[in-house]
């Protein structure tokens, strides 16, 4: 064994957690050295260097194995994993079934929930939340907002692993469920004609607002199919996308390309 868990106890949110103990030299930490919180055993593996440190919780079914180190005021719970080389720090918190893994780091602020996967060189700092089944990987950095990607930097990077599309020659594929007669789910007046495009003029410019106005789409999966509702298939270019958050797109204007089979 590698750790074992002291006397030292604490309660956060009803849950009794144990202080950790290093029981032979791990890494920069040394033997006989205390680290931090878990509830019991199966939370922290007992191989590689995986370690738990100063005020940081690991509760629930939720692990951390391999090299991964989590600190500081983090808190991993519910039935989240943190493998790899992953560190979580600060006041960040993993929970649900999300995995940090790789080379990937979480600190500041942020929360990584639901089904998120955090991986390779990605870093999520600040008061970012990420959540749903949101992929992010390779290295794009999230600072701020709820699955926001900083399109600036990587909008090609943000699109793939937040929608799972790929524009293709400047274009975006992307999908929009209205009513059967191609009007707007949430403005009536709001026609898409096949063929045609349809332009919203005075759309919302922040880019940290997913719900803004914009033209909101994502890829053919998000939308459940609903009585007297379509799926279109619509087509944008890279500069008019406003942002991709929360697992859509916002975007300017698009071409309608038609309604698909369903």
């Amino acid at each position: 064994m590698k750790y074992e868990l002291t006397t030292n106890t604490k309660t956060f949110n009803g849950i009794i957690l144990y202080q950790i103990k290093a029981l032979e030299d791990l890494g920069i930490v040394e033997n006989g050295s205390l680290g931090g919180w878990i509830e019991k055993i199966e939370n922290l593996s007992q191989g590689g260097e995986a370690w738990v440190s100063g005020n940081a919780q690991v509760s629930g079914n939720a692990q951390v194995s391999g090299n991964a180190w989590v600190s500081g005021n983090a808190w991993v719970s519910g039935n989240a994993w943190v493998f790899g080389k992953a560190t979580v720090s600060g006041n960040a918190q993993i929970s649900e079934t999300a995995e940090v893994s790789g080379n990937a780091r979480v600190s500041g602020n942020a929360w990584v929930s639901g089904n998120a996967w955090v991986s390779e060189n990605a870093r999520v700092s600040g008061n970012a939340w990420v959540s749903g089944n949101a992929r992010v990987n390779q290295l794009i950095s999230l600072s701020s907002g709820l699955t926001n990607f900083d399109c600036s930097q990587n909008l090609f990077g943000t699109i793939r692993n937040s929608l799972n599309l790929m524009p293709v020659n400047g274009e975006l594929l992307f999908y929009k469920r209205v009513k059967s007669d191609l009007s707007s789910e949430f403005d009536s007046s709001f026609y898409y004609k096949i063929g045609e495009e349809v332009v919203v003029e005075d759309f919302d410019p922040d880019t940290s607002i997913s719900c803004g106005k914009g033209i909101h789409g994502s890829h053919a999966n998000y939308y459940p199919l609903e009585k007297n509702k379509v799926i279109l298939a619509l087509s944008a270019k890279i500069e008019d996308i406003i942002c991709c958050q929360e697992g859509k797109i916002r975007v300017k204007k698009a071409k309608v390309l038609g309604i698909c089979d369903v």
